[in-house]
This record gives structure tokens, sequence and C-alpha cells, in this order.
């Protein structure tokens, strides 16, 4: 085995799929096996570290997910997208195997990217990966589209997740978003809110607004804001939210041979939206990551302008 060359392959493949930053934060360890030899990838996702391990016998080495594939077709992988035959991943038994998604995952990531795949991966694969494999509750099914609003409790970080499923579906369009490399599926984007308390009243905004998309297709898009018309939400200082990008989650995630991104919904009060419309969203948006709300603010707390 050319370590080196292993190495550099695996140094291409990474970041270049969609895939890998979801299998980043579930797994901490897979092995690439050539049979004689092989190489462990050790993932740190708290440091943002990735290691490489020589194993002289694959036998001797224990990771909880195997890539069994000949060398050769690894860096014609890596060099030209050449797809991988024989491609086989292997769970080695153990007391606490890895949930099964990774497994998938894992296969996805040594998969050309924009390769079709099934449009249920975003929820099989992505979300249960990226919200702790939780079965989820789902909260409102749209009638006309393939939309419905999904509950995932404590999901990241110790915070509740209300999530669309269906606006990145591929029969919907046309994409209200841009494309970055593969082409935007769908409407292009899912929506997310996070909150600190399980199925409050932010629950029932999130699904209105929701349900204003399917209603009026009128895209709910980074950069811009939603208010409300009479004074904000009843019992909280929130008069609307900013349309961000995450931080505590990849922005962007495949499904069926295209991407969505994630557009987040960040509290904000009536001081923080008007400076908003007279200079940026991402400008007060970072105003509030300063003030140390990360992808969520409460719904009590000083405004930060």
């Amino acid at each position: 085995m050319d370590r080196d060359a292993v190495i550099r392959a695996l140094q291409v493949i990474l970041p270049r799929s969609p895939h890998f930053p979801y299998l980043f934060r579930g797994a901490s360890q897979f092995g690439i096996s050539f049979g004689r030899e092989g190489l462990l990838v050790n993932l740190e996702f708290a440091s943002q570290r990735i290691d490489f391990e020589h194993v002289p016998d694959p036998r001797e080495a224990h990771p909880p997910l195997w890539v069994e594939l000949r060398e050769r077709d690894l860096l014609a992988f890596a060099s030209a997208l050449t797809p991988i035959p024989n491609l086989k991943v292997v769970t080695p038994a153990s007391p606490t195997p890895p949930p099964p998604p990774l497994e998938r995952l894992l296969l996805r990531v040594f998969t050309p990217p924009g390769m079709p795949s099934p449009v249920s991966d975003r929820e099989d694969l992505i979300d249960a990966t990226l919200f702790g494999f939780r079965e989820p509750k789902v909260l409102w099914r749209a009638e006309e589209l393939p939309v419905q609003v999904l509950f995932y409790p404590e999901a990241v970080n110790g915070l509740h997740a209300y999530v669309t499923s269906g606006f990145s579906n591929p029969e919907l369009g046309p994409a209200a978003v841009t494309g970055d490399g593969l082409p935007p599926s769908g409407f292009g984007y899912e929506l997310v809110l996070l909150d600190e308390q399980p199925v409050s009243l932010l629950a029932g905004q999130f699904v209105a607004w929701t349900r204003y998309v399917c209603r009026t297709r009128e895209h709910i898009l980074r950069g811009n804001w939603l208010e409300y018309q009479e004074g904000g939400l009843p019992g909280t200082v929130l008069a609307g939210f900013l349309i961000v990008p995450p931080l505590l989650i990849p922005p962007s995630f495949p499904v069926g041979v295209g991407l969505g991104q994630w557009n987040l919904l960040l509290g904000a009060t009536s001081e923080e939206l008007d400076l908003a419309k007279k200079t940026r969203v991402t400008d007060v948006a970072q105003k509030l990551l300063e003030a140390g709300y990360r992808d969520f603010t409460p719904l009590q707390r000083p405004s930060v302008v």
C-alpha cells in the first residue's frame, strides 16, 4: 500500500463529499481495508481533527465500520470520480454497533457527488445523524405539497429542533436559491428553528410560517426577516425572526441528485429587526452571536442593539 498516496486521496475525497460533514458529526472512526493492509481514519469533530493511522493487518484493528475496496479504485475515485466497483461497508460484530444510518452515510461518502439517491435519505440519514438518531414527531403535514414539520427533542446542544421536510423534494420548483457546485433540489432549502423548551409556542409559529410558504409560494430565504404585524409574540420579546445560515449544523445537505440549504429562523426583537432593515441581517446576527446567542435566542432577553 502506498500510504502517502492513499492519505492524499482521502484528503480529496472527504471534503469533496456533501455527506461527509454528517458522517464527521456522527462517527468517531472508520477503517479502509485493502485486504492485507489498511488505514484507520480517526474523526474528532469537537476539535475538527482528522488523523490517519496505518494498519499492517486489518484483522488486528477493530473500527466500528470498514470500507473494503481496492487501492487503485480509491485513487481513481479521488482523481477522476471514477465510481468504485464492488464497494462494500462492513460492520464488525460488536456489543455496541454504530447506528445504521452511519453505514449508509459512509457508502455515500465514497460515491460520486450528485449520484441519484433516495429522497428518504434526507430524513433517514441526514436528519437522523444531525439530530441524534431519534424518531421525530410529525407536528404538521401539508395537503397539497409533500411538506411536513418534524420535531426532534434534544437535537442540537440540548436544544430541541423544529424542521421542515419536503421543500427540497426534487419534484418541486423552480429553485428559490442558487446552487453551489451541485444544483439546488426542489425549492433548494429546508427551514429549522431551535428551541430551549419542547413544543413551546414557537412550534405553532414554525408551523404557521411553513403553512405560509406552502400557501403563497413566498419563500423564507437567508438575508431576509419575518416580522409580526401586531407587536410580536405575546409574552415574549420577539417581534420576528432573522433568516440566517446556521452555525451549529452544516449549512447545506445532499438530497436526490442536488443540494438543499438549511435556513435558520433566529428570534429577534423589534429593535434588532429595525437595525436589520437599515443594515444587513448578517450584521445583527453577528451582534447576537457576540452576545452569546448561537443559532437560538430565548423568549425573554434584552435587545443587543
